[in-house]
């Protein structure tokens, strides 16, 4: 009697064993590259549909900061197609505008809609500063490089900057940021005295400093040898550069300089707290993997510049790795690789105690193909996933069912 021909993919492959074969090392080759290809990062990435505006007005209550920002700005991106709600606070010396895209708006356009309506704007304050606006962005540290010795903190936060800029120059490290650094200030004292004694005002001094300590553009002169471009380079940077500055000229040449009726102090800003690592003075550079960059190259990459910069540090200052997230991403991944070995050893035992050892291998064999087969699926372009906590919690979580 004549057996029924099951038909199904599962039929099909088990009366053609050469093709199921085959395609389980298509799936074990590709699923091996993606598995050393596929970015690592701490978790997944998150599209935060929400753009933020701030904008600082030194010196302002928030009364003023209403009046001559948040309103001007809400007014020019009231009729901004795309826009659900938006959420304005003014407080002193800042403006907050946070604005909620409607469903299906592309972000970015909307974003760069609303950057061409506040640049339009003209009115807003002299004192104000230049507008931020952004989309944010979820950004965790690879890891936290922590500087700590024996040095003032001027020297410290060069030493900060210039560790900064060399990790910077390694593609695997996208962002730095210096954490618990002050940043500096010029502090200008001048004396009501002395300011009555040379005829002059204090409106009219930061007047002066203001225009004397400034780079412009002056145009370009044409020559037979083709155009010279020319630039006034003046702007001052450190306490001599401001000292230098011109307030006054006499007839007979005599110049008064900012530095002859001044105290200009080359500081730091005003402010509480500081760090201590192993009892001394510190700061932190955190480094972040943005984009497609793998967070633990970040990671591997700073530990060797660190071993390599610390034999060129001075006596009693040293470098430190600091708050190693990717140590909890390793430890996990090596977690899901053991179960996985375990949890194939022991399906090949049970089986082969009970049933064919032939039949407990390919059985056993089938753990891995699986893996590797979600390995190549989440490394496609249209999946574009990658290998993060939540993830490879999902590995483990299907390897103990």
């Amino acid at each position: 009697m004549n057996q029924p021909q099951r038909k199904g993919i599962i039929a099909w492959f088990a009366n053609n064993p050469v093709a199921a074969n085959l395609l389980m090392v298509v799936i074990m080759t590709v699923g091996l590259a993606s598995a050393f290809s596929i970015q690592r990062s701490l978790f997944p990435a998150v599209d935060l549909r929400y753009i933020f505006i701030s904008m600082a007005y030194p010196g302002a209550a928030p009364e003023e900061v209403e009046k001559g920002i948040v309103l001007k700005i809400e007014e020019a991106i009231n009729d901004v197609d795309g826009i659900k709600r938006v959420e304005s606070d003014a407080y002193e010396s800042l403006a907050r505008i946070g604005i909620e895209p409607q469903d299906g708006v592309d972000v970015a356009e909307l974003l760069d809609d609303i950057k061409v309506r506040i640049d339009a704007i003209q009115q807003f304050p002299e004192e104000a500063e230049k507008p931020i606006i952004q989309q944010p962005q979820l950004q965790f540290p690879a890891l936290t490089v922590q500087i700590s010795g024996d040095l003032s903190e001027q020297s410290m936060k060069v030493l900060a900057d210039e560790v900064r800029r060399e990790l910077l120059t390694h593609p695997e490290v996208s962002a730095a940021t210096i954490v618990g650094a002050r940043d500096y200030e010029i502090a200008i004292e001048i004396s009501e005295q002395k300011l009555r004694e040379y005829h002059l005002t204090l409106a009219g001094v930061a007047n002066t400093i203001a225009t004397s300590s400034i780079d412009l553009p002056a145009g370009s002169v044409q020559t037979q040898n083709g155009d010279i471009m020319l630039r006034t380079m003046g702007q001052a940077y450190v306490q001599q550069d401001f000292e230098t500055i011109i307030l006054k000229t006499w007839p007979d040449g005599t110049r008064l300089l900012l530095g002859d009726i001044a105290n200009v102090n080359d500081g730091f800003v005003d402010g509480e707290g500081f760090s201590l690592f192993d009892g001394k003075y510190s700061l932190g550079i955190d480094l972040f993997a943005m984009g497609e960059q793998d967070i633990v190259d970040t990671a591997d990459v700073a530990k060797a510049y660190i071993e390599g910069k610390n034999a060129e540090l001075p006596p009693g200052v040293e470098l430190y790795i600091w708050a190693d997230l990717t140590y909890y991403l390793n430890g996990r991944l090596g977690m899901m690789l053991r179960n996985l070995a375990m949890g194939a050893l022991l399906v090949f035992i049970i089986l082969a105690l009970f049933l064919e050892i032939k039949l407990a291998f390919w059985v056993m064999l089938g753990i891995p193909v699986c893996f590797l087969g979600a390995m190549a699926i989440l490394n496609t372009t249209y999946i574009g996933a990658s290998l993060n906590m939540i993830s490879i919690f999902g590995f483990i979580l299907v390897l103990g069912i």
